[in-house]
């Protein structure tokens, strides 16, 4: 029976139509809602059209902060489960979107074919939206600029093909914890079913500007895969640190100082989603430091090696905190595959040199490292020399009177944590080459190579006279050995 009327939204919870929808897309969802909505009805196809305005919305429980409105016509074809958009046009406050095509609701996943137009949207409004949605930058950060978007989506929903163009320019990245804002003057990018693709583009922050170029191959697929280069020459550390704070990188956030990094790093691999922590996993590169005045707030780290030498450094203005000054830092990095890997890093601490060699995870921050710390001789002297009660146990003596602390820090690169490194001390004893406060990092990092890293807390050490490991004669041997049978003698 045909049906022609006109329904009236007064003070409807949005959250209310939740329940019986019931999608992921709308859990969290609420607000009030108010419109109306002409409807025709023959013969199972249904004819909308109609004004919705939504005060008070809600995203995931997070308020957007603007109203939302929605202008649309659309046909519902309930028998083939069809619904066509002749026109929808929603403003998420003042930010228009428009959209035509269909939606196929009867398969599994719903199929699209829809083309979005987005006009001078302003990247701000739409950047609390992606806030509220789960998609967001550290927080405090804000953003301005405009987005122009034509783009045809045909597919799954969940990872529909894309055809067209998205731009952005003017981009400016504010927060309290940034010290300098990062500008973009615009991206372009190019979407195709296979690719999405930018154009070469600089992020600038104080006098520092970040080559960077990226490319998603696959992005429908479950193991889409990247191909991204960033290169930072003589990058400024405060500018280095307000672009990884604006975007939600929290593994530096117990670091400042000045002086300057080159960067240069290309990520590119397959990735089981594009999250930060997944791409990370595909990064190499190099950075370059020669950094000054730093300060780094995860922990002291001349009191914990002066506890293991056996002593305290009373004149030390930072004794009693969990911060350590550093006057300098130099040396480099190689990163491979998220992890990072330095030999022959260098810090100047207050009671002397620090040489680090190890490794360093990006994605968890875990720490695998060799530090040699070599204690200047007015500070060795003052604190007792060789009386010093780790004397020739956890440190020892060189012929310039300077005290030798070898030390393991594992833990996070936000809580580190300091052992005696034992086998580093065996083999300067043995080997009798003990380093000076010119080249604390030199025996560190032959160890380093040696050795293979340090061990994990608690790893227990190789027996006397077990033969070190040979990983190439494991994998042969893995390889051409049948299973079920021992290898052969």
């Amino acid at each position: 029976m045909p049906f022609h009327g006109t329904l009236n939204l007064k003070q409807v919870a949005v959250g209310d139509f939740t329940k019986f929808l019931n999608s992921h897309a709308t859990q969290g969802t609420d607000g009030v809602m108010t419109g109306e909505t002409k409807i025709d009805s023959d013969g199972g196809r249904l004819t909308a059209q109609g004004e919705t305005d939504i005060q008070n919305a809600k995203v995931r429980g997070m308020e957007l902060g603007y109203p939302v409105s929605a202008k649309y016509d659309l046909i519902d074809d309930l028998p083939n489960g069809v619904i066509t958009l002749r026109n929808l046009l929603v403003k998420l406050g003042s930010m228009p979107v428009e959209a035509t095509g269909t939606l196929q609701i009867k398969s599994t996943p719903a199929q699209i074919e829809l083309n979005l137009r987005a006009n001078n949207v302003s990247i701000a409004e739409a950047a609390k939206y992606a806030a509220a949605s789960g998609t967001a930058l550290s927080p405090g950060t804000t953003v301005t600029g405009v987005v122009n978007a034509n783009v045809r989506a045909t597919g799954g929903v969940g990872k529909p093909a894309l055809n067209g163009t998205v731009t952005a320019a003017n981009v400016q990245m504010r927060g309290k914890d940034i010290a300098q804002p990062i500008q973009i003057q615009s991206i372009n990018l190019n979407l195709n079913p296979s690719q999405i693709q930018s154009n070469p583009f600089n992020i600038v922050s104080g006098g520092t500007t970040a080559n960077v170029q990226f490319t998603v191959r696959n992005y429908t697929s479950p193991s889409p895969v990247v191909d991204a280069t960033l290169r930072a020459p003589n990058a400024q550390l405060p500018a280095v640190l307000s672009m990884a704070k604006a975007y939600g990188l929290t593994s530096l956030d117990k670091v400042s100082g000045q002086g300057t990094l080159n960067v240069d790093m290309h990520a590119s691999g397959p990735v089981k989603s594009l999250t930060a922590a997944e791409i990370e996993k595909t990064l190499n590169g190099t950075v370059a430091l020669n950094l000054a005045n730093i300060k780094y707030s995860g922990a002291n780290i001349g009191k914990e090696l002066s506890a293991i030498g056996g002593f305290l450094h009373p004149g030390s203005t930072t004794q009693n905190t969990g911060i350590t000054n550093i006057s300098k830092v130099t040396g480099d990095i190689a990163v491979k595959s998220g992890i990072a890997q330095a030999n022959n890093l260098q810090a100047q601490l207050e009671i002397g040199n620090v040489g680090f060699a190890g490794t360093a995870s990006l994605v968890t921050e875990a720490l695998n490292l060799r530090a040699t710390a070599v204690i200047s001789q007015s500070v060795s002297q003052h604190v007792g020399g060789q009386s010093v009660s780790g004397f020739m146990k956890t440190a020892l003596g060189n012929n310039q009177g300077e005290l030798v602390i070898p030390a393991l820090i594992t833990g996070t690169f936000s809580n580190p944590k300091f052992e005696p490194d034992v086998q580093q001390l065996a083999q300067m004893k043995l080997k009798g080459v003990i380093p000076n406060i010119d080249n604390p990092g030199s025996i560190a990092g032959a160890l380093q190579n040696l050795m293979g890293g340090p061990k994990n807390p608690g790893q227990t050490s190789k027996q006397p006279g077990q033969q070190p490991a040979n990983p190439l004669g494991q994998a042969l041997g893995g390889l051409f050995k049948k299973k079920g049978n021992p290898p052969p003698k």
